[in-house]
């Protein structure tokens, strides 16, 4: 679904807990193919202004930091509410280690308040960024309000897709089953490639 029509979701969006690994899963992460979803291409070196009036860039990112990750995120997506706890614990746990966390919401209805308390709760480990006309979405390929890209230090794309398989379009489960983005985190700090390159994220 489109950033700007997350909203929708608030309509249509109703949780079911999973109990078991054997119940379907409506629609979770599909992995696919990295080269079909911009893995491997060097992400354009945007400018771009956070929340607190920092300009920042791309490539300075890049430089200074082990790897980079840009998550899309929207105060107004249920989805993107639910993983917000999941990305504040990533970032905390990886910024440790040299990875720079970039939060950014596109979806230009969304109250700057909710931002303002979203990287409130993040802290120092990430910056916010309001992402009001899509800009830097577009330049990056996102798809949805949770997709994530993992840049290395060179500013290529390793990893393009969803944070992990909890939540999706109709159900949610006590954990999830596999952890995406953790794992490509530490694929790139161990210098290697990620077991998966790419998934389709829901949101």
């Amino acid at each position: 679904m489109p950033l700007k029509r997350c909203v929708l979701l608030l309509l249509f969006f109703t949780p079911i807990a999973v109990a078991q690994e054997e119940t379907a899963i409506r629609k979770g992460p599909v992995v696919v193919r990295g080269g079909d979803h911009g893995v491997g291409r060097i992400a354009t070196d945007v400018r771009f202004e956070d929340l607190a009036g920092e300009f920042l860039q791309i490539s300075q990112l890049t430089k200074d930091h082990r790897a980079v990750v840009i998550a899309m995120t929207s105060t107004s997506c249920p989805l993107s509410k639910k993983y917000l706890p999941s990305l504040i614990e990533l970032a905390q746990t990886f910024s440790s280690r040299g990875v720079k966390f970039v939060v950014v919401n596109s979806v230009s209805a969304d109250d700057v308040d909710d931002m303002q308390k979203s990287q409130s709760a993040f802290g120092r480990n990430a910056v916010y960024v309001f992402d009001r006309l899509g800009t830097l979405a577009g330049d990056l390929g996102a798809e949805t309000t949770t997709d994530v890209f993992v840049l290395n230090n060179s500013r290529t794309v390793v990893y393009h897709g969803a944070i992990d398989d909890q939540y999706g379009f109709g159900y949610s489960l006590g954990s999830p089953r596999n952890t995406y983005l953790s794992d490509a985190l530490h694929a790139v700090l161990d210098n290697r490639v990620p077991a998966v390159e790419a998934t389709k994220a829901p949101g």
